[in-house]
């Protein structure tokens, strides 16, 4: 099975946005849930991290629902026996091509 993800400009500026928010998102729960406890145990605000820890993990789960961008974007489905091809919210000039095909 091969993957190939085809777009125009906006949308492949998109999704590189898209997966930039994503890693930035990850990255603040691990420094959340890992570098600030580190620094901060034995200090006077060592009460803290236990939030810090349940804002991270937050955090975290946030960016986990939010990773699942693939199925956004291909805006496809697949019937289980493959026959058919369900396309939601076809980008327009998709939706232009097909038009001007159907015609012809």
């Amino acid at each position: 099975m091969s993957l190939t993800v085809h777009g125009c400009d906006d949308c492949s500026r998109w999704l590189r946005l898209h997966r930039l928010r994503s890693l930035l998102r990850f990255a603040l729960s691990f420094v959340m849930m890992i570098g600030s406890p580190v620094v901060l145990m034995g200090t006077v605000v060592e009460p803290a991290v236990p939030f810090l820890m349940f804002g991270g993990l937050s955090v975290l789960c946030y960016s986990a629902a939010k990773a699942s961008w693939l199925e956004r974007f291909a805006r496809a489905i697949v019937s289980v026996d493959g026959k058919y091809l369900t396309i939601r919210d076809p980008h327009p000039d998709y939706v232009a091509a097909v038009g001007s095909a159907s015609r012809s």
